[in-house]
């Protein structure tokens, strides 16, 4: 590709170059008046043009072949362009030629051309060639890429050639090392074992193939015939069906309404037992009533022994004081006499004390004599009103026993009448 821009670039050689680029360069056609001036203007340019083409045939001549048939293969060389660009160039190139020579000879002929006429048909020619030119490079130019394109993928399977010969090599020393490693004894058996193992790894997956194929297949059955279905062919059989399914769908809607009146049915009958239940009855009372009497009594129980304990740490708290009082007594007269004894003068005072502490005792004793008979009259009273009380539980369970024949007689007579009325 390099070679070829230089060789672009290049041309021919120097004048090749300043013939080609005067031969194919931009011209410009203008009218001119039928002048004198004018007219020798054009003649010096076509004279110009006719010495440029010698000078053209000339070079093409010095690289081989006839000067009025040019191969593709010099004008290849001339101008470094790709074979098929060089014929298309040669061929308008040969057909120029070909049309100069038949514009000279009819200007040597019997139909002549004028000056000016001979210059307007030349500048249209190279307008015509400058084009072609245009149209050459610019498919050179699509060619020049597009081999650039395809080095570059060359280059990339030349690279991905050299890895895969790489890993190719690789693999073969692999399998060589496996085949070394299969050729001995010692592993034999496992090899053996591996490709037993391997075979059986192989059935499997074709029998995985397979079943899935045949599900595959039995889906798309399946998948057919339900389209089939659905799509509404009015045979029997599908009438027959879907009249069934219209049934089931309008027995399941009044199921499910049904359904949902018992569910509320059900909810209602649960609140009301509740209800009920919330309600106690004449047994549940009556139980109520034993169990409150039971806890009232042994409330009372204990209540009456709690009493008594207090009672008699009273009263054995009053005879400990008393039994204090009278020792103190006693050691107080013991004292007094041992003085008097020893005393003759120590007599009258210590009977005046004994006097006193007579006195005290008799006064204590009388204090405690008021006490019990209050007492007696104090438990008097609770027993009046112990048997007034018990005289009330007589009678209050004599009045709950009739009451309770009375609800049993009730309960027979409206059981009778509902027997009645049904």
């Amino acid at each position: 590709m390099a070679k070829k821009k230089s060789a672009r670039a290049g041309g021919a050689g120097p004048a090749g170059r300043a013939n080609i680029a005067a031969l194919f360069g931009e011209k410009e056609s203008k009218e001119h008046d039928s002048t004198a001036a004018e007219a020798a203007e054009a003649e010096k340019r076509l004279a110009e043009e006719n010495l440029r083409f010698d000078t053209l045939r000339q070079q093409l001549a010095e690289f081989g072949g006839d000067v009025s048939k040019v191969s593709g293969a010099v004008a290849g060389e001339l101008v470094g362009l790709s074979a098929d660009e060089i014929k298309v160039v040669a061929q308008a190139y040969t057909a120029e030629l070909q049309r100069q020579e038949a514009a000279t000879k009819s200007a040597d002929g019997c139909v002549p051309l004028s000056r000016k006429q001979q210059a307007q048909a030349f500048t249209r020619q190279i307008e015509v060639l400058q084009k072609k030119l245009e149209l050459a490079d610019q498919a050179l130019t699509i060619k020049q890429t597009t081999f650039e394109e395809t080095q570059a993928r060359v280059k990339s399977l030349q690279s991905e050639l050299s890895d895969s010969t790489t890993y190719n090599n690789r693999i073969v020393q692999e399998t060589t090392k496996l085949d070394e490693i299969e050729n001995s004894v010692t592993n034999k058996a496992a090899l053996a074992n591996l490709k037993t193992l391997v075979e059986l790894n192989e059935n499997l997956k074709n029998q995985e193939t397979q079943f899935k194929f045949s599900c595959k297949k039995q889906r798309d059955e399946l998948v057919a015939a339900l389209r089939k279905l659905e799509s509404g062919e009015d045979d029997e059989e599908t009438k027959q069906l879907r009249e069934v399914e219209q049934i089931y769908e309008q027995d399941q809607a009044k199921l499910d309404k049904l359904r949902r009146v018992l569910a509320a049915k059900n909810q209602g009958i649960m609140k009301m037992n509740r209800e009920i239940d919330e309600i106690p009855t004449r047994a549940e009372l009556i139980q109520y009533e034993r169990r409150f009497v039971e806890l009232y009594e042994q409330v009372a129980e204990k209540l009456s022994e709690t009493r008594k304990y207090y009672a008699m740490y009273n009263t054995l708290n009053d005879s400990a004081e008393l039994i204090k009082n009278e020792v103190s007594l006693l050691n107080a007269i013991a004292e007094g006499f041992e003085r008097m004894i020893k005393s003759k003068n120590a007599a009258a005072p210590f009977l005046e004390q004994f006097e006193q502490i007579l006195a005290g005792v008799r006064q204590t004793l009388e204090a405690r004599e008021q006490d019990m008979a209050a007492e007696k009259t104090a438990v008097e009273a609770l027993n009046m009103k112990y048997n007034a009380l018990l005289e009330k539980q007589r009678n209050y369970f004599k009045v709950v026993k009739e009451f309770q024949d009375e609800c049993n007689k009730n309960e027979a007579l409206e059981d009778m009448l509902q027997q009645a009325s049904s």
